[in-house]
């Protein structure tokens, strides 16, 4: 399956357009990972938040209620690590300052297009791009609060 077919009219983005609609990609999929843990874990309480109970005859004969929560396997998928390479026909490149920013920098704008790997080997203004997003661990404050709320359990 080709996502940019050759032959139709392309439209041009900035480069840091094409990266933040990848990490809208690589984040909405984290999302869906999310969403899968959360009915997981509201598939073992019922509506009042008790956790739902299997009985069960130990052998001494006393009959034990044990959470269907610690009888199942927990498994589930992480989103560690992901690379994303193609290649991009620059089509203009222009300077700005960037703003508010303490210094007067100035930085440069490559307005491109997505090509064909092909092109890469045989056109001067085609490069290829590799990004790699990485799963990195919650900020400290973040860490902090989630902490405090575990040791309230």
């Amino acid at each position: 399956m080709k996502i940019f077919p050759l032959g139709k009219a392309k439209e041009s983005h900035s480069l840091p357009d094409l990266i933040k609609g990848l990490q809208y990609a690589v984040s909405s999929a984290q999302d869906m990972l999310v969403a899968q843990h959360i009915q997981m874990f509201e598939s073992y309480f019922d509506s009042d938040g008790v956790a739902l109970t299997k009985k069960i005859k130990n052998g001494a004969g006393a009959h034990i209620d044990v959470p269907l929560l610690t009888l199942m396997p927990h498994n589930s998928l992480l989103l560690d690590e992901i690379e994303i390479t193609f290649a991009a026909r620059i089509q203009h490149v222009s300077n700005y300052q960037a703003a508010n920013a303490p210094l007067a920098v100035s930085l440069a704008n490559f307005e491109m297009n997505v090509a064909s790997p092909a092109q890469s080997k045989s056109d001067k203004d085609v490069m290829n791009v590799s990004l790699r997003f990485k799963a990195a661990p919650p900020p400290e404050g973040f860490a902090r609060i989630v902490d405090d709320y575990y040791k309230k359990l």
